[in-house]
C-alpha cells in the first residue's frame, strides 16, 4: 500500500480502506471522510467486509483470508492491555495513560474512563467488584466500580511483578511473571492467604492464570508447562508439559505455554514451540484425563516484548492475536484463517459478546485507529 496515502487518511475509516485494499488488490480515489467528532457507536469502518464478500468454505480446506468478512465496530482506545466483562460492561485497562476505561459493548459505546495510579495490566470482576494488575506498584487493585475509586491495595510478595488475576471459587488468584507461582487472595479480608509454588523463576519470560473446571490454571515459565491447581487444598495437583518447551544450548529455545483458554470441554493453551522456525502451536488439555493434543501449528513467531491473545469463541473457532497477526482457527477443521491489515498494528486482548468478538488493536504511527474492534461471528462463519 501506498504509505503517503494512508498518511493522508484519517480515523478507524483510513483502516478500513486499508484493509479492503489489501483484500481486493484495489485503489480508492476518495478521502475517507473526517471521522474525528463522531460517537464511538456511529464509527464503524464498514468497508472491512464491503469490498470482499465471504469466501466459500475451500475443499482442499486451505487457510482463509477473513479480513474482507469483517465489518467491524469500532470504540476508540490508545493502548488496550487487558479487559474484564461484567454483563455488557467492558473494563479495558491502559498502561500509558494509567487509565481504566469502561464501554458499554451491547450499545457499541463508550460510558467513561477513570486514572489508577500505576501500572493496569489485567483485570478480574469478582461478586460485582473490579480487581485490576499494578504491575508498577506489584499489587493488586480493588476498585468500586460504582464510585471508579481504588478501595485497598494489596502487595505481592517482594521481587515479583504481577500480571494476571482470574476470579473463582471465591477468591483472586494472581499470577507473577516468569514464575510458577500464585497467590490466593482472600477478598473479604483483602489478605494473601495462600501462596502456591509450582515452577522456578525466569523473569523475561511473562504470564497468565485462568479459572476454569474447578481449577486454577497457570504457567510455569522457566519449563513452560502448565500447572493444574486445586483450589481446596491450595496445591499443584498436576503439570501438564508437552506443550512444545525447548530449553538447549544446540538448538533455539521455545518458550512453550504463553497463553491459556477455555470453552466448556477443554483448557486451550498457545505455545512457542520449535520447529526450525519461530512458531506458535495450540493445544488442547483435557481437564479430567489431562491428555493433551497439538491441534494446529503456526509459522508466526510471538511478539518477544508482549502477551499474546486467545480467545475460543461460541462457534467453534479459537482467535489467536500474535503482534501483527490476528488469526481464527476454524477448530474442527485445524484451519487457521488470517486477518491481514498490510500496516503496522499490534493486535491484543479478546473477547466475546453476544455473538461479536473484540479486538484489541493499536498502531505504531496513527493512534486515532487503535480502540477495540468487534466483529459478528456469523458474517465470519456464514451462520
Amino acid at each position: 500500500m501506498d504509505r503517503a496515502l494512508w498518511r493522508s487518511a484519517r480515523g478507524p475509516l483510513a483502516l478500513a480502506t486499508a484493509v479492503a485494499l489489501v483484500a481486493c488488490g484495489g485503489s480508492t480515489a476518495t478521502e475517507p471522510p473526517d471521522v474525528a467528532t463522531a460517537t464511538p457507536s456511529s464509527t464503524r469502518p464498514a468497508a472491512f467486509a464491503s469490498e470482499k464478500p465471504e469466501a466459500s468454505p475451500d475443499p482442499n480446506n486451505a487457510p482463509r483470508d477473513l479480513t474482507g468478512t469483517l465489518d467491524p465496530a469500532f470504540l476508540p482506545i490508545e493502548d488496550v492491555q487487558g479487559i474484564a466483562l461484567d454483563g455488557a460492561t467492558a473494563w479495558v485497562t491502559a498502561i500509558r495513560s494509567e487509565t481504566i476505561t469502561v464501554f458499554d459493548l451491547a450499545g457499541t459505546r463508550l460510558d467513561r474512563s477513570f486514572e489508577v495510579d500505576g501500572r493496569p495490566h489485567g483485570l478480574a470482576v469478582l461478586d460485582g467488584t473490579l480487581w485490576a494488575v499494578d504491575s508498577g506498584g506489584r499489587s493488586l487493585l480493588r476498585i468500586d466500580p460504582q464510585a471508579d475509586l481504588v478501595v485497598a491495595e494489596i502487595k505481592v510478595p517482594a521481587g515479583r511483578v504481577p500480571r494476571a488475576v482470574a476470579a473463582g471459587a471465591g477468591a483472586l488468584w494472581l499470577a507473577s511473571n516468569g514464575t510458577g507461582e500464585v497467590v490466593r487472595i482472600d477478598p473479604t479480608t483483602n489478605e494473601i492467604v495462600a501462596t502456591i509454588n509450582g515452577g522456578g523463576i525466569n523473569t523475561n519470560r511473562l504470564t497468565d492464570v485462568l479459572f476454569a473446571f474447578d481449577r486454577v490454571w497457570t504457567i510455569d515459565a522457566t519449563a513452560g508447562s502448565v500447572l493444574e491447581i486445586d483450589p481446596g487444598s491450595n496445591s499443584v495437583v498436576r503439570t501438564h508439559a508437552d506443550l512444545g518447551a525447548v530449553n538447549s544450548t544446540t538448538s533455539s529455545d521455545a518458550a512453550g505455554a504463553l497463553r491459556l483458554a477455555a470453552d466448556d470441554t477443554v483448557v486451550w493453551v498457545l505455545s512457542e514451540v520449535a520447529s526450525g522456525r519461530r512458531a506458535t502451536a495450540l493445544f488442547s488439555i483435557d481437564p479430567v484425563s489431562g491428555a493433551t493434543v497439538k491441534v494446529v501449528e503456526l509459522p508466526l513467531g510471538p511478539d518477544p516484548g508482549g502477551l499474546p491473545g486467545l480467545l475460543v469463541d461460541s462457534r467453534g473457532g479459537a482467535w489467536i492475536a500474535l503482534d501483527e497477526r490476528l488469526v481464527r482457527v476454524a477448530l474442527a477443521e485445524r484451519r487457521a484463517d488470517t486477518v491481514h491489515t498490510d500496516i503496522s498494528v499490534h493486535f491484543s486482548t479478546l473477547v466475546e459478546l453476544d455473538g461479536r468478538v473484540w479486538f484489541g488493536m493499536a498502531s505504531s504511527f496513527d493512534s486515532s485507529i487503535s480502540g477495540l474492534y468487534g466483529v459478528q461471528l456469523s458474517r465470519i462463519t456464514g451462520s
